[in-house]
């Protein structure tokens, strides 16, 4: 399992001040990557959208292991460690504390989010690379990288629904 020598910063309640500059990253965040959009950077989106969905991830990761070392994770290691969970799932739910259908959800997304990763490797790591035999204009590519955002936006909903969810039923 991935293991970071930087922890996590916990949020103890909502108002705590790590739980206000979360709210704060994520609300400005949010409004760079529809700004990304607008103004034609998706490439910006692309980076942000990987951050803010990595985030996620490793929140709910931290959460089922109860690890705030397991942090600073690349969507490449997250992704990982929820493919390798299928395996160690009975052991989180067998204790109750996790509700079946909120894990099945994070189970779920993993098609998702290796599209996500797939769009986003290319948009970002191949932008400059010429492929034999596939001659792409700077204005593809620049489109490309926009159905990047728009699944890394949609993908970024869904994971923020199943984060709300789970967090919801944690603090009962």
């Amino acid at each position: 399992m991935a293991v970071s020598t930087k922890k996590r910063a916990e949020t103890l309640v909502k108002k705590d001040s790590t739980g206000k500059l979360r709210q704060e990253l994520y609300a400005n965040a949010y409004r760079r990557i529809q700004k990304s959009i607008v103004d034609g950077y998706p490439l910006e989106g692309i980076a942000l959208l990987d951050s803010i969905i990595t985030d996620r991830i490793e929140a709910y990761l931290t959460k089922i292991y109860n690890r705030r070392e397991m942090a600073f994770l690349t969507l490449d290691k997250a992704l990982k460690i929820l493919k390798e969970d299928k395996r160690t799932v009975a052991l989180v739910l067998g204790s109750g504390s996790i509700p079946v259908k909120i894990h099945q959800g994070y189970i779920g997304i993993i098609s998702d989010l290796e599209n996500f990763r797939n769009a986003r490797n290319q948009s970002l790591h191949e932008f400059m690379k010429v492929e034999e035999g596939k001659f792409k204009s700077w204005n593809d590519r620049l489109d490309d990288a926009k159905k990047a955002v728009q699944i890394g936006n949609a993908l970024y909903k869904n994971v923020d629904s199943l984060f709300r969810k789970f967090t919801r039923h944690t603090l009962k």
